[in-house]
């Protein structure tokens, strides 16, 4: 097992912060492929977290990459696309060394097996739920509430105007 340094992402732990942590290793290897690409092709609202879009087809093959085979969350993919471009940036060592200096605390040691072993625990931990009837999303729907949330379709272009538009609509009610 080879044990390397990462950031916390979600500061949630368990097999939501090791999704992230997949995310982020994914991202890595399609970036060692891609060298030149842009982030800049990201669109994301200022003092909104958990939508970052694009219609760009390079960021669509890094989307597709990062999640394949995983129920990510806007919130896992806005936070991984962020460290991603950071890590594009500074190069992976820069960017654990100004995380070190800046955030000491969310630098941890972990290995892939680890993370795969979180991963797989959370998922048969929610497939456990389903088969016995519970519905995880009800759990988190009363503890954030369903009023504060906005779903949205990655696959479906319309969805996410819509989801950008509720989103302004929100912060323009809130600014009122």
């Amino acid at each position: 097992m080879t044990t390397f340094k990462t950031v916390d992402i979600s500061g949630f732990g368990g097999g939501y912060e090791a999704t992230c942590q997949r995310m982020l290793l994914r991202g890595r290897a399609w970036l060692q492929e891609h060298p030149d690409f842009d982030f800049s092709v990201y669109e994301s609202a200022t003092g909104v977290y958990g939508l970052v879009t694009t219609k760009h087809p390079m960021a669509k093959a890094l989307d597709d990459a990062l999640t394949k085979d995983l129920d990510a969350t806007g919130a896992m993919h806005h936070g991984c696309i962020s460290m991603l471009a950071k890590i594009h940036r500074d190069g992976y060592e820069g960017f654990i060394g100004k995380a070190e200096a800046e955030v000491p605390d969310r630098v941890y040691e972990t290995t892939m097996e680890q993370i795969t072993a979180e991963v797989d625990a959370a998922e048969a931990e929610w497939l456990a739920k389903l088969a016995t009837g519970d519905d995880p999303m009800e759990e988190i729907l009363q503890t954030i509430g369903p009023e504060n949330i906005i779903q949205v379709d990655f696959d479906d272009p319309d969805s996410l105007d819509d989801a950008a538009r509720e989103i302004a609509r929100r912060i323009k009610e809130k600014e009122e």
